[in-house]
């Protein structure tokens, strides 16, 4: 398996309309990832909020299938 990343912010409302909006939002959730090391689990999620805390996306991460042909870390090893 292969692990995936999704990140999905909705712009518009008037704490989020521009790439400031987004780089202070996304900051959080970055500097709350570099504070939990390795424990970022497959099938973990949040939320993400603009400086006014209404929620603007969702983040999550997975497990994917690679595509046909893709080679995978367990590919590698062998």
């Amino acid at each position: 398996m292969v692990a995936g990343f999704t990140l999905t912010i909705e712009m518009g409302n008037e704490a989020m309309r521009t790439y400031a909006d987004i780089a202070q939002a996304t900051r959080r959730i970055f500097a709350d990832f570099a504070n939990r090391g390795d424990e970022l689990l497959q099938d973990d999620s949040g939320r993400i909020y603009d400086l006014n805390g209404n929620k603007v996306g969702t983040w999550s991460s997975d497990e994917v299938e690679p595509e046909e042909g893709e080679e995978t870390d367990e590919d590698e090893e062998e």
